[in-house]
């Protein structure tokens, strides 16, 4: 059943939704965005996620938090 199992090979291109979402917005929305990315203690992923949400933008608290934390394939590199 788990023959030929392999561990995905990343792009260099491959990013998480945070970096496609923020590369879709005009610049002065992609740059509010990246600020409240970057701005943790005033909003926390799932504050962030819903305050999102009521703009239509969907991104979950935990693609945030692993954003956040550079552990999404926005850095894993290829």
């Amino acid at each position: 059943m788990l023959e030929g199992l392999k561990p995905h090979k990343f792009s260099r291109t491959d990013v998480c939704k945070v970096a496609k979402i923020e590369a879709l917005l005009p610049e002065t929305d992609a740059i509010i965005l990246k600020e409240a990315i970057d701005d943790y203690l005033n909003w926390p992923s799932l504050t962030l996620e819903k305050a999102l949400a009521e703009r239509k933008i969907y991104i979950s608290d935990d693609t945030i938090r692993k954003h956040r934390l550079k552990i999404c394939v926005c850095f894993r590199g290829g």
